[in-house]
């Protein structure tokens, strides 16, 4: 890797994930407000209301594109002009044409986290459990104040999903209960699987 300097994010914007293009512009996820509280969070995951967007920069400034808002934007890759997005808070991956600026497929499934584009395959994580699974198994977390001591690990249920980029459809499932290990954010394939 080499390093080629960095770009100044507008402090409304609370970035997560990123796919770089061949000529150095970009998309982004926006989450959410850098202000939000615990309960809009709440409030967006029981509701499934829009809190963010997905940012293009093309080395100038970020366009906010409005077709893609939705609950939580947060794992993001692109395949030809097919914008891939994982929602977290509305619990769904969706496709996007770029060129027509329109919804093309979409899978549901519970708190999608990071994707990864491998082949023609879109590899995903995913939480198994609720947020307030979170606050009742795991020692040390709380609404209020974030994290009141030193958390333990913590596993909670979570899945790893295998998705065909043209449609979404499912190819593959992996299932982990709580005692494999908590709160998986990516997931990358190795040798057959």
């Amino acid at each position: 890797l080499v390093w080629r300097g960095c770009v100044s994010i507008p402090e409304k914007y609370y970035i997560n994930d990123i796919t770089v293009e061949s000529n150095g512009s970009f998309f982004t996820t926006h989450m959410y407000p850098r202000d939000i509280s615990i309960n809009q969070l709440l409030s967006a995951a029981t509701f499934k209301y829009p809190t963010g967007v997905v940012l293009f920069w093309n080395k100038f400034k970020f366009e906010e594109l409005s077709f893609t808002s939705s609950g939580q934007p947060n794992g993001i890759v692109k395949k030809n002009n097919i914008l891939y997005v994982a929602y977290n808070l509305s619990d769904e991956v969706k496709a996007f044409n770029l060129l027509t600026q329109e919804e093309i497929a979409q899978f549901k499934l519970n708190s999608p986290d990071n994707l990864i584009l491998k082949d023609d395959f879109i590899w995903l994580t995913s939480f198994d459990h609720e947020t307030l699974d979170v606050i009742a198994t795991c020692p040390g977390y709380s609404l209020g104040d974030g994290i009141s001591e030193e958390p333990s690990v913590c596993s909670l249920p979570f899945k790893v999903f295998k998705l065909d980029v043209k449609d979404l459809s499912l190819v593959k499932e992996f299932d982990f209960k709580k005692d494999a290990f908590g709160f998986p954010t990516v997931a990358y394939p190795v040798d057959e699987y």
